[in-house]
């Protein structure tokens, strides 16, 4: 998905495109998705992580990788202009307890969202399947322009929306905003074997505000 959208950004030369994930983690998102990208980097604020991380990139011979032990948000003041950033907050509050608004994840992507869309052509952003994709919408607004549901067995397991950088400075009283939304549903059998995915695409006019 992440290479599509790069490529729908009219990004051509993929040796010189830059990628970084601002909430590594475990490393999983970062190694299929920094496959696509020149230079990539693993942003983790856990010096455990970032250890692992370091040792699990070297093992599997991904030179284009860098790992960068800090908090995403510091990172993303200082770095340069990137072709991409992903980020999945972490869900989980002071105390373990689940969270599932935006505000309540850490970091906040909604309060990042001017410098995520003015430091990077592709923004994508993983949010709580718990969430209504209009509300999500509605709180990162006016720089949505995709949301991807995935969803197995018509349950939603993730939920995904995608900022671009041309929709940084929106067109003053455009009101309503068509946002492609984009349903992938995945089929799986009783023996719980993938049968199948099948998307479907909509295009919503939805009020940005």
């Amino acid at each position: 998905l992440m290479a599509r959208l790069v490529t729908e950004a009219g990004v051509t030369d993929r040796a010189r495109t830059a990628f970084a994930d601002l909430t590594g983690g475990f490393g999983i998102d970062f190694m299929y998705m920094s496959r696509q990208f020149g230079r990539a980097t693993y942003v983790e604020r856990d010096e455990r992580l970032c250890r692992l991380a370091s040792h699990n990139f070297s093992v599997m011979g991904m030179a284009n990788a860098g790992v960068v032990c800090t908090d995403g948000a510091a990172f993303l003041k200082q770095t340069p202009p990137l072709t991409a950033i992903f980020l999945d907050p972490a869900r989980r509050d002071s105390h373990g307890a689940k969270t599932v608004a935006i505000a309540d994840c850490t970091p906040d992507a909604a309060a990042l969202r001017p410098l995520l869309t003015a430091k990077a052509t592709v923004v994508m952003v993983k949010l709580s399947p718990m969430l209504d994709w209009r509300k999500a919408v509605a709180d990162m607004a006016p720089w949505v322009s995709q949301v991807h549901i995935v969803s197995v067995n018509s349950e939603c397991k993730e939920l995904l929306l995608v900022m671009e950088h041309r929709s940084n400075q929106p067109t003053a009283g455009a009101g309503q905003e068509s946002i492609k939304v984009v349903c992938h549903g995945e089929h799986v059998d009783a023996q719980g074997r993938c049968t199948g995915t099948m998307d479907y695409i909509h295009a919503w006019a939805v009020r940005q505000s």
